[in-house]
């Protein structure tokens, strides 16, 4: 929800309110389950994996080490 207050010239101020439902980025991973394996502590291995957009609205992805 937004609030915005126009100033008019030669007139009374207005102000309105607009509220909207809004879509964001739709990603997809295509591996249903992502498995690493068995890796080292203090090692480094690389894997990958697959994500496609599928909207024009364009998506930052971050991936963060879970807490457990």
């Amino acid at each position: 929800m937004a609030y915005f207050y126009i100033e008019i010239e030669d007139g009374a101020p207005i102000s309105f309110q607009v509220v909207s439902n809004f879509m964001g980025p739709i990603v997809k991973c295509y591996q249903p389950i992502v498995d690493y394996g068995l890796v080292k502590v203090n090692s480094q291995e690389d894997f990958e994996i697959e994500l496609h957009n599928q909207s024009p609205i364009p998506a930052d992805i971050l991936l963060k080490k879970s807490a457990n």
